[in-house]
């Protein structure tokens, strides 16, 4: 309120916000970009250093740090900040604008398929703790009335916490990253992806030793390439399981997303009955033994020849080249061992 009041000017505000924020987080970035030196390292960097990467489609993905994605959409809110005043500076104004906002919420989820790192979808959160603000007077007397009993104003949401989420033991087979973000929306799960229609040798050897390993769901869509994906691993690797969606169950519910089909358009129940019939028991036995310290001891991260390097591992281990972020989680998904890591990179 006290932009409204004129007790604070719009350039005071911002600069105040930018010095609470971004020097520490400034320094995670730095850390990460040292820690693993990539082309897409540095494009995440650059948009972490402006603090505006909310506006970005897939804000959700910056990987510095696991809640990252809540300051973009936070700096977001900030320069909508003098709009969200002029909202809230009612009663009356502030309710109609909270019911806009969750309409909006509703229906961006459903329609217009966005989530919780877009401000539109987020909107209601905010709005709402405006509605707080403006009943402080009538929540101030509740707390009087209530003398020394503890009083809590409480706004719960209903997003899925990652023990929430059903787990997967099997690797789900898709084509693409919106088909991966879509079902982690709601599982936790590992998926390899054919990157559309081009599948090659290698990608079906990998998927029979991710077959072999842990057992893997073809997943794709049921479209032309999808059905055409499905029959060549469905010959390379016939006792991998298949999941299936019907078209309906594909089909967009936006236009703004086009005609095509595809997993990333599923709802949960959908994706629930497709899968329903052929999950395994979930195994929770982790033996994986690898960890940062020694990738960088293999001069797999951090290393002049560190891309080289990687190269190299991904030929020798047949699991193909991954950038430093991805390695260590690649080496988890395919069960390799630290035994196998030094014996592969004993050789380059």
């Amino acid at each position: 309120m006290k932009i409204l009041k004129n007790e604070i000017t719009l350039e005071k505000f911002y600069v105040k916000r930018f010095k609470k924020i971004l020097p520490f987080f400034a320094l995670l970035v730095f850390a990460d970009l040292i820690m693993s030196p990539s082309i897409e390292s540095l494009y995440e960097a650059f948009a972490d250093f402006t603090l505006m990467f909310g506006f970005l489609p897939n804000a959700g993905n910056i990987s510095v740090i696991g809640v990252g994605w809540f300051l973009g959409l936070v700096f977001v809110f900030y320069i909508c900040f003098p709009f969200y005043c002029v909202l809230i500076q009612n009663k009356k104004r502030a309710w109609i604008a909270f019911g806009i906002s969750v309409i909006y919420n509703l229906i961006g989820s459903n329609y217009f398929e966005i989530n919780r790192t877009n401000i539109l979808y987020s909107a209601c959160f905010f709005i709402a703790g405006g509605l707080v603000y403006l009943y402080r007077n009538e929540i101030s007397k509740i707390k009087e009335a209530a003398g020394e009993h503890i009083l809590k104003v409480i706004i719960e949401t209903c997003y899925l916490s990652d023990e929430e989420k059903i787990k997967i033991q099997e690797i789900i087979v898709v084509e693409g990253k919106d088909d991966t973000a879509n079902l982690r929306r709601f599982y936790e799960v590992d998926t390899y992806e054919t990157r559309g229609s081009a599948i090659n040798e290698d990608d079906l050897e990998r998927i029979d030793k991710l077959n072999d390993l842990r057992g893997v769901i073809v997943f794709t869509d049921p479209d032309y390439n999808g059905e055409r994906i499905r029959k060549i691993i469905m010959e390379a690797v016939p006792t991998a399981k298949h999941a299936f969606l019907n078209r309906g169950e594909a089909t967009p519910k936006s236009k703004t997303k086009g005609r095509s089909l595809g997993v990333e358009h599923a709802s949960f129940e959908d994706l629930q009955k497709a899968l329903s019939g052929v999950l395994g028991s979930y195994d929770d036995d982790n033996q994986f033994d690898i960890s940062k310290s020694n990738l960088m001891k293999l001069g797999l991260l951090m290393g002049a020849d560190s891309r080289k390097r990687r190269e190299y591992l991904g030929e020798a281990l047949r699991i193909g080249y991954c950038n430093g972020k991805q390695l260590l989680k690649r080496l988890e998904l395919f069960g390799i061992t630290l035994e196998e890591l030094e014996e592969a990179m004993s050789n380059y």
